[in-house]
């Protein structure tokens, strides 16, 4: 859960950066592929709700693969395991 809580913190300094606006809305598309028991998922996706709340911003959770339009601009989150070391690493999550 830890790389979704970096992630959505990296995408947070983004929304900040432009004027409030309240409870707008922004899409995340999770994709699990690391099997994150619920336990843990459930808290993780909540203290991610918290946090984009105090900013105005309501994450709008959607499981599985963001449209392809060419207008769309989706966050993308996918939770894996034994990543390859060679594959970007330098990423932090």
């Amino acid at each position: 859960m830890k790389i979704v809580a970096m992630t959505l913190m990296a995408a947070m300094v983004v929304v900040a950066a432009e004027p409030r606006q309240p409870q707008q809305r922004l899409t995340v598309y999770l994709r699990d592929n690391a099997v994150v028991p619920p336990g843990v998922e459930a808290p993780g996706l909540e203290l991610a709700n918290q946090m984009f709340a105090t900013i105005g911003i309501r994450l709008d959770w959607r499981i599985g693969e963001p449209p392809r339009t060419p207008s769309a601009q989706p966050i993308f989150i996918e939770l894996t395991t034994h990543t390859p070391t060679n594959l970007m690493p330098a990423a932090l999550a």
